[in-house]
């Protein structure tokens, strides 16, 4: 072989693998595009599948198979008030409508409190005694945001209570327990979450913002757990991307000064963003086709990309990260993918009820109430930026 066909040959590999690269490994973003109109036409439709799938006792179709129109059966109270949360906090954006839901929720919710812990919990729709912890502190999160309307403070010893039974459930490591055993009154300490002590977290920051004093020293040793022992310590690989630790920490750099956001939780912070922003390049080359299952396995679902974007945008409020462009650029490509894979009014007349496909996140047929609750909480975060820009 002479020089020049070894050159030829090198250079047709080297284009070769280039190319399997680009296709296979570096595939391009699909991010779509942004506009404030879009936010608020898909917010709007996500709005209106919560107020077409709420039934009359304020609970929402919870996971429902558009192709069969039909749900599967059983409900929980942890995305119940999620939702609940969402809709509160579109009617603070002024979505019409919101409120009327989220009330509805809200009442069907009440109907489940039980005393425990010092406080109130939310108990299970079926009662079997073991109460999960993240129901609590969602609902709290949304009554939070019902506060924050400026014209209701009339739960605030409910607020205080729910708090109180979410700080039950604390270990001094600042690990909380996901279940509380309502036989034993006590948390079932062998039990973690990955998404439980973000969210405990999320509202009792928030709680010391509002009621400043009790709250301050559970939410620091939760939080300084999560950043330097919870992945360890719970046996979490990978490394979990807490959407609700972002959540958390945007909510106490808001505490007055001197600030508790440390070192330890500015890095934690960053580490964070640099998961989400991962996560979300990869999810953006995923496209649906044969080709993209094949290659990047199948579209995320409208609930896990939501929570990418909410966790990009609430870390921009931490002051060390506010000037962070790539959070930003990041969070807007997961706002493009959401607003693209929504079911508009066009593709939801394919389904047999059109009126519970329409507005949803669908995926393989099937959409959950939790698709609508990050979907619709990451879409007003990321309008609310769009509009102050």
């Amino acid at each position: 072989m002479t020089r020049r066909q070894r050159v030829c040959g090198g250079l047709a590999t080297w284009v070769l693998t280039f190319g399997v690269v680009r296709l296979v490994i570096a595939q391009p973003e699909q991010c779509g595009t942004v506009s404030v109109e879009r936010l608020d036409h898909a917010i709007d439709e996500a709005v209106g599948w919560a107020s077409r799938t709420q039934g009359p006792d304020g609970r929402f179709i919870y996971r429902y198979n558009a192709r069969t129109d039909t749900d599967r059966g059983f409900y929980e109270f942890v995305r119940h008030a999620g939702l609940t949360m969402a809709l509160y906090q579109a009617a603070g954006a002024g979505v019409d409508g919101a409120r009327a839901i989220a009330e509805k929720a809200d009442a069907y919710a009440r109907a489940h409190l039980v005393a425990a812990g010092g406080g109130h919990a939310l108990a299970p729709v079926v009662d079997d005694g073991q109460y999960d912890i993240g129901a609590t502190a969602l609902f709290l999160n949304a009554l939070l945001y019902r506060r924050a309307l400026g014209d209701v403070a009339d739960d605030d010893m409910l607020l205080v209570d729910l708090g109180r039974f979410l700080v039950a459930n604390v270990a001094p490591s600042g690990a909380v327990a996901a279940y509380w055993d309502a036989r034993a009154a006590a948390p079932i300490t062998s039990t973690s979450s990955p998404f439980y002590t973000g969210e405990a977290l999320w509202a009792i920051a928030r709680l010391e913002r509002l009621f400043p004093g009790e709250w301050r020293d559970p939410a620091l040793r939760i939080a300084h757990y999560l950043a330097t022992t919870r992945d360890d310590a719970e046996s979490r690989w990978p490394d979990v991307p807490d959407h609700w630790a972002a959540y958390a920490l945007a909510e106490m750099s808001r505490w007055p000064a001197p600030s508790v956001v440390d070192d330890t939780l500015v890095a934690y912070a960053r580490h964070i963003g640099a998961l989400e922003s991962m996560q979300i390049r990869y999810e953006s080359q995923r496209t649906g086709t044969w080709f993209s299952r094949a290659t990047r396995g199948q579209t995320g679902l409208g609930a896990g990309v939501g929570a990418l974007a909410e966790a990009l945008m609430s870390l921009r409020s931490v002051p060390a990260l506010a000037g962070d462009q790539m959070l930003r650029r990041r969070a807007e490509c997961a706002a493009g993918v959401l607003l693209h894979r929504q079911t508009s009014p066009a593709a939801s007349a394919r389904y047999p009820n059109p009126e519970r496909a329409r507005g949803a996140w669908i995926r393989d047929g099937t959409t959950q109430i939790d698709d609508q609750q990050h979907a619709l909480s990451a879409l007003l975060l990321l309008r609310d930026l769009e509009a102050t820009s």
